[in-house]
């Protein structure tokens, strides 16, 4: 009998089928972003900067003001376990300087240049010209139910015991639960419900405590 099989399990030259439908999706998303990133940093490589420094550069220019090293942190697509040396190169580079806060020395503000301004201007048309080039057979429809399904991916569900309630607090970042977004030091209480899902907004850390 002949199985069909699926575009990724060809492409990956697979003989035997994926385990689970779980594992084709999972591998399905880690080949299509291995794809992008080739891409997009191929293009930011012309403007001597990487993805990373990129996303800083785009940070600062949304928020339009300096902002505290931590809080540029939280914000980055992926996770930098460098950040003062990325932030060394763009200081390098003058896309960047940086000042101490005079009410707490402990925080660094880092602010963009006229130089990086300069830079992202150049960069906008190729970069939304890549985002049409990798995704734009897609209609509005599809996109929006790809944004939908990649965020439900990412949020996390907890199930809860029957005739149980739970506490959950929010340690740092932002994340939304039933449609409320609670924020470092918020709080919520959980009842008559066997399932809780919670979507991060940013990076962020949670305590969920079981109430008898």
């Amino acid at each position: 009998m002949n199985v069909a099989t699926g575009k990724l399990q060809r492409e990956l030259k697979k003989k035997r089928p994926f385990e689970s439908p779980e594992q084709e999706a999972i591998l399905n998303l880690l080949r299509t972003n291995d794809q992008f990133q080739n891409r997009f940093g191929k293009l930011f490589r012309e403007y001597d900067v990487t993805s990373s420094q990129y996303n800083v550069l785009r940070i600062l220019r949304g928020e339009g003001k300096p902002m505290p090293c931590l809080e540029i942190a939280d914000r980055m697509i992926q996770v930098v376990p460098a950040m003062t040396g990325l932030l060394d190169r763009l200081e390098k580079q003058e896309l960047i300087c940086r000042e101490r806060c005079t009410r707490d020395r402990r925080v660094v503000y880092i602010e963009l240049t006229d130089k990086a301004r300069q830079l992202l201007e150049q960069m906008d048309g190729p970069v939304m010209e890549q985002h049409r080039t990798l995704i734009g057979h897609l209609n509005r429809t599809e996109l929006k139910e790809l944004s939908r399904l990649l965020e439900k991916a990412r949020s996390v569900a907890h199930q809860i015991p029957a005739d149980r309630h739970v506490w959950l607090q929010v340690l740092r970042g932002s994340v939304s639960v039933a449609g409320e977004t609670l924020s470092a030091s918020d709080g919520m209480a959980v009842s008559d419900e066997l399932s809780l899902v919670i979507t991060g907004l940013s990076k962020f850390e949670i305590m969920l405590l079981n109430l008898t």
